[in-house]
């Protein structure tokens, strides 16, 4: 669960604003003014009104707006007003479902889905919550989960949850609540829902540093002080694809293994998400994820299958992945004796009160003299002063002393 991309709404405005703007000029007086869109139009964004100055305002009827993705578009008539705030939605143009894109490309050649509902592109979002609407969401799925939108994320929250209400076919936010509270319905839709709010963004060998601490300073000190069992146990939380997990397996396989060949390495990796989960069962990644990977292993390790890269067998079934919710105490009651923790920006998703119960969890996880790691802008300052802060050459972790 990552967030480093979500803070912004994907970039599509390129797109809308050049098409626009390379409309053919208004036949007629040359003083007639031009078409204006004075909001810049981004996906997720809600277009409520637009401030023309003697300008024109396109709507769905606009004459001159010239085709998209090379599909001729419905004609749209213009409507000029006089510098006063006019309120208008504004409705993207329908095309015909089988021949609809399945990415488009804005002006800087970035690629992002096309998404349709009933024929007609989805990609404007023409409705926002209310603010008490707003923290009744906030509330339910805090309390489900622990995760906490703040008000500078309502816009995140309302850009997911439209998503599954046109995998619904529900158009209203209040209905989509409804659903989700229902006794009956919820038990398919919350795993959906769960899977949209979070952020599954990964790579092999995203923290370097600190799986060079595991290997060279903590397994061998752990291993030292460890008796009466041949077992090494890590877990990554939040193992979304399964690359944090997947990294440490290779690594072990490859520098630890050799060094301990009777030593038992178990790695488990979990995530609310289901979908994440199935994709790292099957281990099947994009040039993206691998492009950290050193040249011996992807050698040894990955097979070239298209465009995808398939990990070997052999690394996969060092790790199993299953299914966990960090805010159900119960279950995290089943997660016991590990002697390294791997919770690497997930507790950015919670609140203080929130961190402080998952953080409880996960020291009542490790073994005596285990570690636990986070991510390197978080911190356990003012959520548990039961671990010790450990300063290693290349990282930071904290230790159940």
């Amino acid at each position: 669960m990552n967030q480093n991309n979500e803070n912004k709404p994907t970039q599509l405005s390129g797109l809308f604003q050049s098409k626009f703007a390379a409309s053919a000029p208004l036949v007629g007086n040359p003083q007639t003014p031009r078409p204006v869109l004075q909001n810049t139009v981004q996906a997720g964004v809600n277009v409520q009104s637009a401030n023309t100055q003697n300008g024109t305002v396109l709507n769905h009827h606009q004459t001159t707006a010239q085709p998209l993705f090379g599909k001729p578009i419905a004609p749209v008539q213009q409507t000029t007003h006089t510098g006063t705030q006019q309120p208008f939605v504004f409705k993207p143009f329908a095309t015909p479902q089988a021949q609809q894109p399945s990415t488009v490309k804005n002006m800087n050649g970035m690629v992002a889905p096309f998404h349709a509902g009933n024929n007609v592109v989805v990609g404007v979002q023409t409705q926002t919550m209310s603010e008490a609407l707003f923290k009744d969401y906030r509330e339910y799925i805090y309390k489900l989960t622990g995760i906490y939108f703040t008000e500078t994320k309502k816009y995140l929250l309302e850009g997911r949850v439209s998503k599954r209400m046109t995998a619904n076919g529900i158009h209203t936010f209040e209905q989509y609540l409804d659903l989700i509270k229902n006794p009956v319905t919820s038990q398919k839709e919350l795993p959906q829902l769960f899977e949209a709010i979070t952020i599954n963004e990964t790579y092999f060998f995203r923290s370097e540093q600190q799986v060079e601490a595991l290997e060279k300073i903590l397994i061998p000190e752990i291993l030292k002080k460890k008796t009466g069992s041949n077992v090494f146990k890590i877990w990554s939380a939040a193992s979304s694809t399964g690359e944090e997990a997947y990294t440490m397996a290779m690594v072990i396989t490859e520098r630890i293994k050799p060094m301990f060949p009777n030593i038992q390495f178990q790695i488990v990796g979990t995530d609310i998400n289901n979908a994440v989960i199935d994709s790292a069962r099957n281990g099947l990644y994009r040039e993206y994820a691998i492009r950290n990977v050193p040249p011996n292993y992807m050698q040894k390790y990955f097979t070239k299958n298209g465009d995808l890269y398939q990990l070997s067998d052999s690394i996969k079934r060092m790790v199993s992945f299953q299914y966990l919710n960090l805010y159900d105490t119960q279950g995290m009651k089943q997660m016991q004796n590990f002697d390294v923790i791997f919770c690497c920006n997930v507790l950015i998703y919670f609140d203080t009160a929130s961190k402080q119960q998952v953080v409880a969890s996960l020291y009542d996880s490790l073994n005596k003299n285990g570690y636990l790691f986070i991510g390197y802008s978080e911190s356990l300052h003012g959520i548990s002063k039961a671990f010790q802060l450990v300063h290693l050459p290349r990282a930071l972790a904290y230790v159940k002393a």
